[in-house]
Order: C-alpha cells, then structure tokens, then sequence
C-alpha cells in the first residue's frame, strides 16, 4: 500500500506505472501460459503475415465561410488481412459520409450519403495460374452488395475479370421557399 502512495497524483493513481509493473512480472516469471494457455501451431504460424490497419481519410473539396457550400467525403475504418493457407481473408469495417450541398436565400439542394459497411473478400491462392475471389458486402440501411473475380495470370498476361453488384443509398434534398422535395435514391452499380 505505501508502494501505491508513493505513484499517486493529487489523488490519482498513474495506470502506466501499474501496466509496467504488470509487464516486468509477466516477462519474469512467465505467466503467459497462463493468459493464453491453448496454442495452435498451425494457427499460430500463419497468422504471422497478417495485417491490421486502422484509417481515417477526410477530403473537403470546397467549404464556404457561411458553410453555404459544402462539398466533403469522409472515410474511416478498419482493414483485416488474413492469410491462411490457402485463402487470403480481407475484410473492411468501413464508415463513409458524402455530402454535396449548395443554398441560398431561398434555395437549398442537399446530396448527401452515410453510411456504415462491413465487406469481405476471400480469395484462393494456392493456384498460380487462375486465383478466383468472392466478394461480399452489408451496411447499416441493410444493402447487400456482392461479386467474384477471377485473375489469370500467365507468364506477362495478367487478365482480370471482376462483377460486382453494389447498392449504395443516397439522400436527396431540393427546398426551394415554401417547396420541399426529399428522395432516397438507391444506386446500384
């Protein structure tokens, strides 16, 4: 108890100074069998290739000083990438927001799409001349979206077939003094 007044911050305890305690007997005395007592070799070596990536992209193309025009995309998410014998296993936890509006005194034209998406894409690798893929896709409106791809590669010809039907929502707003006009459009393409 007297080692824990000692690290204390008008009355706040610094959590690093525990989390690196935490480490140094973790490291020493070799408790992580214990956090993670069943291992998977197969599992284990294969995941090695893997890849996590968290991203934020904002692009604003005009915002005007009255915010009377607008035109912005922004874009957030996460990307999983696996690599499992014999599939690679992409998948996308994806924020988008797309916004074009435009107003005046009396006139507004708002065209605008949000949303929330979760995509995968398992390919097989294994074949090196033919490598097919699937593609699927479910965002928060509930649109699914799907496709499949098929590369053939051979020698320097490298043919890439891809379908994909995606459905995307977008919000269209017209005022106009006393007139208003509000549509949802689905765009599939």
């Amino acid at each position: 108890m007297h080692l824990l007044r000692l690290y204390k911050r008008e009355n706040l305890f610094l959590p690093f100074i525990f989390i690196l305690f935490l480490n140094i007997i973790i490291g020493q005395f070799g408790f992580e069998s214990m956090i993670r007592p069943i291992q998977f070799p197969s599992i284990d070596s294969s995941l090695e290739n893997s890849v996590i990536k968290v991203f934020n992209t904002t692009d604003i193309g005009l915002i005007s000083e009255n915010d009377s025009i607008k035109i912005l995309h922004k874009s957030q998410g996460i990307n999983l990438q696996y690599k499992l014998d014999p599939f690679n296993i992409d998948i996308n936890i994806l924020e988008e927001k797309t916004q074009f509006k435009y107003s005046e005194d009396l006139y507004l034209f708002n065209y605008s799409s949000s949303s929330t998406k979760i995509n995968s894409n398992i390919s097989l690798k294994n074949w090196a001349l033919i490598k097919p893929s699937l593609f699927f896709q479910l965002d928060n409106i509930g649109n699914i979206s799907h496709g499949f791809s098929l590369d053939f590669n051979k020698s320097n010809i490298n043919i890439i077939t891809k379908y994909q039907l995606i459905n995307n929502s977008y919000y269209l707003d017209l005022i106009y003094d006393d007139f208003e006009f509000e549509q949802k459009i689905i765009n599939v393409k």
